[in-house]
């Protein structure tokens, strides 16, 4: 007969287990897994809920604030690099009601990582990409701001930079 002592170190020793196998590569394996379909239906979902809790204006602020948390990949190695250089930024800043990437500090320049997947004809998230960076892109450059976007081939093979360099 098992004790209540005994069944908790059983339940204890299982849940370590499980931990021990709940790695990054794990995780990274499970979103790969997942419809990428179910992943944007999720998103649109939470954003609707956010709409409704905070309004638009507030739902756009509560993502900005999960961005500056938890930028991309790719934000990442351009934060990386913006550091290294020592230029000061902001993250996930309203500018002229358009939230972008980067804004450098003490100037007009914004700085934006397009990613391959957010930033092409996507029939999962809904409208085409591409033309609504166009609209973006020339709401800041009439409101005076100067916009540099980095693809994603570009900031992985470092030429990105030397575009960085030219215009900063």
């Amino acid at each position: 007969m098992i004790t209540s002592a005994q069944r908790r170190e059983i339940c204890r020793k299982a849940g370590q287990v499980r931990a021990q196998a709940f790695t990054s590569a794990y995780q990274k394996a499970a979103r790969a897994a997942q419809p990428s379909a179910l992943s944007a239906a999720a998103g649109r979902k939470s954003f609707a809920a956010a709409c409704k809790r905070y309004g638009l204006d507030g739902a756009m602020e509560h993502l900005a604030k999960h961005r500056r948390a938890h930028p991309s990949k790719l934000e990442r190695i351009v934060l990386a690099w913006l550091d290294a250089h020592n230029y000061a930024y902001e993250r996930e800043v309203r500018v002229a009601g358009i939230y972008v990437d980067f804004l450098i500090s003490g100037t007009r320049i914004v700085v934006e990582a397009d990613g391959d997947r957010w930033h092409t004809l996507d029939p999962l998230h809904g409208q085409d990409r591409a033309s609504r960076d166009l609209i973006h892109g020339m709401a800041l450059t009439t409101a005076g701001y100067t916009l540099i976007r980095l693809e994603e081939s570009a900031i992985k093979d470092g030429s990105a930079f030397i575009q960085l360099e030219e215009q900063l």
